[in-house]
């Protein structure tokens, strides 16, 4: 039987680019994850924050908790 789940790391998302790490930025993946039209625009926005084209609530969670994990030093 294959795994095919976290943390296989074949599945891992790919980073291309340095996230973002402001707060702001954070609260704006929520809003594009759930958003209904999934423009050019928006997958930019999404690339600009994670680093990453992969738009899963994995990246959306890891990114989230990086970030607290750099503001609670």
């Amino acid at each position: 039987m294959i795994d095919n789940t976290y943390p296989n790391p074949k599945y891992d998302p790919k980073y291309s680019s340095e996230p973002s790490y402001s707060d702001r930025d954070a609260l704006k993946l929520v809003l594009l994850f759930y958003t209904v039209d999934w423009t050019d625009e928006k997958k930019a926005e999404w690339l600009r924050i994670t680093g990453t084209t992969e738009a899963t609530t994995k990246v959306m969670c890891d990114h989230i908790r990086l970030l607290l994990a750099v503001h609670n030093r």
